[in-house]
């Protein structure tokens, strides 16, 4: 059984706590209390227009766009002093709007064969929906609290690693914090 997402129970039940507190203010579910600024508003307009005059209107490449995957070769081939051959754009998949499922279909390959001991390591606090994904994918989340600066604990982390970890969920920026890791 998968349970509520408590996250999404808080923002559902946040109007009784409105009510008696009408300072508070509801961050539980990223909406934003401001409109979007008339300059982003132009810029989309633009950029849907450039698109379609292009004839870039329709799916794009299902692994992400070719500029970027180069890109991140180079880059990881440069700071890493990789040899050429180690790491390639096909080694790259850039999600954006699909990610939730990207993200479940992840789970579900690496949980495969594991009857149900997978384990994945979530860093805390984390998006609501990833705990029922694992779950769904028939693995363990292993949550393990960032620092007070939301940073991961890497002493944390390595407690938690056992023979059934699977993976270690990297999310940056950070959902819910918005905290962007360096390294």
């Amino acid at each position: 059984m998968l349970g509520a997402n408590p996250l999404r129970a808080f923002a559902m039940n946040f109007g009784k706590l409105e009510a008696s507190n009408p300072k508070c203010i509801n961050m539980a579910v990223g909406v934003p209390i401001d409109a979007t600024p008339a300059v982003v508003v132009e810029a989309k307009k633009e950029w849907v227009e450039l698109s379609a005059l292009q004839g870039k209107n329709g799916y794009g490449d299902p692994k992400g766009m070719d500029t970027l995957r180069h890109n991140l070769t180079e880059y990881y081939t440069s700071t890493y002093n990789l040899s050429a051959d180690a790491i390639n754009p096909d080694d790259f998949t850039i999600t954006t709007g699909g990610s939730s499922h990207s993200l479940s279909l992840s789970f579900e390959l690496l949980m495969r064969g594991s009857q149900g001991q997978g384990q994945l390591i979530i860093l805390a606090p984390f998006f609501g929906p990833y705990v029922g994904m694992v779950k769904l994918a028939n693995g363990n989340e292993v949550l393990v609290d960032t620092d007070k600066d939301f940073l991961p604990d890497l002493v944390a982390i390595e407690a938690a690693i056992t023979k059934d970890t699977k993976a270690i969920l990297i999310n940056s920026p950070n959902n819910p914090t918005g905290k962007v890791y360096s390294k």
